[in-house]
């Protein structure tokens, strides 16, 4: 075997191990391998596991990027659902969710969703049952903000998502690319999602909110009723 074959399988064995750890860490069946990219493509980033995670961090499955329908099916079937079933959303559709609304998609750090001169003005909290949570995309981890589970306070989803972002235009800007990504995924896969900006005020009362930020909006998503 040549020497620049048997170095290229032994990366893609580290990686793909490193994949099997980030499933496991969450109790989760390992996550199917990427598919291989067309000849000529440049191939999306791939979150690599933080192994000093520190306490009060949850490691996400590796995201599908490779599921869903088709852009115009997806378009088509887009809308609001305030109506949302008892049924939870598993760690590997939450990963995707994430990815989807506001992940790291180059090796440069550039997201899924456009930012004015890259300035990614934006903070992703996600309210759980287990507490609520700040995404961390390059690490692919979200980092508990709040032990409580106030998704009752603030919507009917299985998930809520709260947007906080820089209190200027920029920020608005960034917030509707990412709950447009949000909704978009949700309709490729048969979930229910709705925004709403009344709640804002009230998620005020369980997060942290970075100075000179605020929060723009909420999303419930979940299966619908």
């Amino acid at each position: 075997m040549k020497r620049r074959t048997f170095i290229a399988l032994g990366a893609g064995a580290a990686v793909g191990a490193l994949g099997l750890k980030a499933g496991q860490a969450l109790g989760a069946a390992a996550p199917e391998p990427l598919a291989k990219m067309p000849t000529g493509e440049t191939p999306a980033f791939v979150p690599m596991p933080d192994t000093a995670m520190s306490p009060g961090r949850r490691m996400l499955p590796i995201p599908d990027r490779m599921g869903g329908l088709p852009l115009l099916q997806t378009l088509a079937q887009r809308r609001s659902t305030r109506r949302f079933s008892a049924l939870g959303v598993t760690d590997n559709v939450l990963a995707n969710l994430l990815w989807a609304t506001w992940g790291v998609n180059r090796a440069d750090g550039k997201r899924t969703a456009p930012t004015a001169m890259n300035k990614q003005p934006v903070d992703l909290h996600v309210a759980l049952a287990n507490g609520i949570w700040l995404y961390h995309a390059r690490e692919n981890q979200l980092e508990l903000q709040n032990q409580q589970d106030v998704r009752g306070r603030l919507g009917k989803g299985q998930v809520v998502l709260i947007y906080t972002a820089d209190a200027g235009d920029y920020g608005a800007m960034a917030v509707g690319s990412l709950y447009q990504n949000a909704g978009l995924y949700c309709a490729s896969v048969g979930l229910g999602n709705v925004v709403r900006a009344s709640n804002a005020k009230e998620a005020g009362k369980y997060i942290k909110i970075t100075p000179g930020y605020k929060i723009w909006v909420t999303q419930d998503i979940g299966w619908p009723a």
